[in-house]
């Protein structure tokens, strides 16, 4: 019990009144953070071609990010995620999978947050020299897809896989420093719409996750 830090964290903000309605310190941290996109259509292109780089694309993985998005297949989609928090977990020849924790309501994010570190403490130390010089993120190759998908105590992250490709990718990538992951994933941030341009609703949205456990 001593581990569950996100659970905790959000018990004690629930009982602030900080979700959903948020904190000021929060919203001053968010709109800290959302300095940092830009929108140009020359700034998309060049963040676009910045993580296609072979060199930068692995500097990803284990970090949290938001960005805006503008998914292929829409016409297809029931709904989707405008405004992701991601965690990427693997690369493609396009972009990247990541858990994108806005499909989940906070009670299970900040679950399947603690499993993860969980998983991270609990594992063998599998990186390298040159990833262990680096802080603040969590060791990717103990939370691939394969390995999550084997482990039914990490069920919840199923509904929350999502691909992402770099061109569609309509803002800059922000990162979110491991300190502030609390925040971050707890702020009501989610902007889910659906083929009309309407949002479909979280009651929906996280009932559909739930049934995918």
């Amino acid at each position: 019990m001593a581990r569950l830090i996100f659970q905790k964290t959000l018990k004690t903000a629930s009982e602030k009144g900080i979700i959903p309605e948020s904190s000021r310190k929060a919203v001053r941290w968010f709109r800290r953070k959302a300095r940092g996109i830009r929108t140009s259509p020359r700034d998309i292109l060049s963040e676009q071609e910045r993580w296609k780089r072979t060199t930068l694309k692995r500097q990803l993985l284990g970090n949290m990010y938001f960005f805006i998005y503008d998914p292929v297949g829409k016409d297809t989609l029931p709904y989707w995620d405008t405004f992701p928090i991601v965690i990427p977990i693997e690369l493609t020849n396009d972009g990247f999978i990541g858990i994108n924790f806005h499909y989940l309501d906070p009670r299970f994010r900040a679950i399947l947050m603690d499993r993860l570190n969980e998983l991270e403490r609990d594992e063998p130390d599998l990186m390298d020299k040159s990833e262990q010089s680096q802080s603040g993120k969590l060791d990717w190759r103990k939370i691939r897809y394969r390995r999550l998908s084997n482990l039914t105590r990490y069920k919840y992250f199923r509904p929350c896989l999502k691909r992402y490709k770099f061109k569609n990718i309509q803002s800059r990538l922000i990162q979110v420093e491991k300190p502030e992951w609390d925040i971050a994933l707890f702020l009501p941030l989610e902007k889910f719409q659906n083929r009309s341009g309407r949002s479909p609703g979280l009651t929906r949205i996280w009932n559909d996750s739930k049934n995918a456990f």
